[in-house]
């Protein structure tokens, strides 16, 4: 059953005054977020398509809450197709009108866009994506300042270091088959399972790599530091006693890997990657929760190698190209 959205937090008036070095109070950042989440679910069309997953399915849906995540993170099996983003736009930007309005909120600039905006045809089944960006105002400014520059000048601060624009991801061709069914105030919500969570952020680990630049276009270069996932992964399997010994495990983690054509294999070069992820530990001391005793990075890094190694031992192809 469907329910009205819960209002929650304090007064939306004061959240330009609350700031922290994200931009505004972590109480008002929720509530933002939980009326985005709330306002794409009540969409029928949306809910089916759509599946929470990453921080934000750790924080909002299992409480795995070392940290808090900024924007939401979505996956989908297929992709929006190009015709349809212009009224796929205006309808969401009709649900979030309505969802921030109930808590006085209003939502500006309102952008679907393809990420990235152009893809080679042999990489457009497998690959890319979908940014959904809008801004954040008091309903009390946007009913006193009809004047659109006037309206952005006194956007409020939720984006990540300080952005004035909430960002929604959403990856496309992903395997969600293993998604399960939650609930947030009275909605339906798709989301990762804590083993899909797993196996996609080895996956991305992977996916750094300059053995993997070639599968789409890199140029050989590295991908980004992820000393994040380390952690994750570690709370993940910890809090959410994740077994990655089952068949089912194994089988997830070889379609989760598929989805994006990443090799197996590379699951054990992971250990040879320690001084490269160490590099973005900094900024992940800097956002962990203070109730939370982080160790250091080491700790979470044998921890995932011993995780890879365990599973390269049980995959069929996962020992090729050592």
């Amino acid at each position: 059953m469907r329910g009205p959205i819960e209002e929650v937090g304090p007064d939306p008036q004061s959240m330009a005054k609350q700031k922290t070095s994200s931009g505004v109070g972590q109480a008002e950042l929720e509530v933002v977020k939980r009326a985005t989440l709330t306002a794409l679910v009540t969409d029928d069309g949306l809910t089916d398509r759509l599946v929470l997953k990453g921080g934000s399915a750790l924080e909002m849906i299992y409480g795995v809450s070392d940290r808090s995540s900024i924007d939401l993170d979505f996956s989908m099996s297929n992709t929006f197709a190009a015709e349809e983003l212009g009224p796929l736009r205006d309808r969401i930007e009709s649900l979030l009108s309505r969802s921030l309005g109930e808590i006085g909120l209003h939502a500006l600039d309102v952008k679907l866009q393809p990420r990235p905006k152009k893809l080679t045809a042999d990489i457009a089944d497998f690959w890319g994506g979908h940014e959904l960006s809008f801004k954040v105002i008091s309903k009390r400014v946007a009913e006193s300042h009809a004047d659109l520059d006037q309206r952005r000048n006194r956007a409020i601060q939720v984006g990540a270091g300080g952005r004035a624009s909430f960002s929604v991801d959403i990856s496309s061709f992903e395997h969600v088959e293993s998604r399960t069914e939650q609930e947030v105030d009275g909605y339906t919500v798709f989301v990762y399972s804590p083993a899909m969570i797993v196996a996609e952020k080895l996956r991305a680990l992977c996916q750094q790599m300059v053995e993997y630049a070639p599968v789409v276009k890199r140029a050989g270069r590295p991908g980004a530091p992820r000393a994040r996932d380390f952690l994750d992964i570690f709370s993940v399997v910890e809090q959410c006693r994740v077994d990655t010994t089952t068949p089912e495990h194994l089988d997830l983690v070889q379609h989760t890997f598929a989805a994006k054509k990443v090799p197996l294999h590379l699951l054990q070069k992971i250990r040879a990657t320690e001084d490269f992820h160490r590099i973005s530990w900094p900024s992940v001391q800097d956002t962990v929760l203070p109730s939370h005793d982080l160790q250091p990075f080491e700790t979470y890094f044998a921890f995932v190698v011993e995780l890879a190694r365990q599973l390269t031992a049980a995959l069929p192809g996962s020992e090729d190209g050592g």
